[in-house]
């Protein structure tokens, strides 16, 4: 069932995949110093996307109750908006949305790790790094929106 959970989570990468050809368009956006390079975010993810999939399994392993059905609820839903922010930013090009997106993944994932150290506090932990991340994410599309 683990591989269930961290497959589910590959797939919401996976999917941004055909979106993350940056061309000319990507490449005229003015982006942050801070940027890193683009071979940084496919390992950063993919690790990611283990500890994502490794929390959303170790919930399920809980004891059934109505935090436990809660905190899984919210890691598919913040699965979901995750995986819509590669089509929305690359795919249709508008950093704007994109960034709308992003607020609300932060939001989906601050949720749904309140709702997962409630349940288990080693899936809780483990989207610690991630919410980290996502943050960072968001600095950087905030960056591409203000400053072009």
């Amino acid at each position: 069932m683990a591989a269930l959970f961290i497959g589910a989570a590959q797939t919401a990468g996976l999917i941004g995949i055909p979106f993350t050809t940056t061309g000319p368009w990507y490449d005229s956006l003015e982006k942050a110093p801070f940027n890193p390079p683009s071979w940084v975010f496919g390992p950063v993810w993919t690790f990611l996307y283990v500890m994502i999939g490794y929390a959303g399994w170790r919930a399920w392993l809980a004891e059934p109750s109505r935090s436990r059905t809660l905190a899984l609820r919210c890691w598919w839903g913040q699965l979901a908006l995750n995986a819509s922010w590669t089509p929305v930013f690359f795919g249709l090009q508008q950093p704007e949305a994109g960034l709308v997106v992003l607020l609300l993944v932060v939001a989906a994932v601050a949720v749904t790790w309140w709702q997962l150290r409630k349940t288990d506090s080693i899936a809780g932990m483990l989207f610690v790094p991630y919410f980290g991340w996502v943050l960072f994410a968001t600095a950087l599309n905030a960056w591409i929106v203000f400053a072009n």
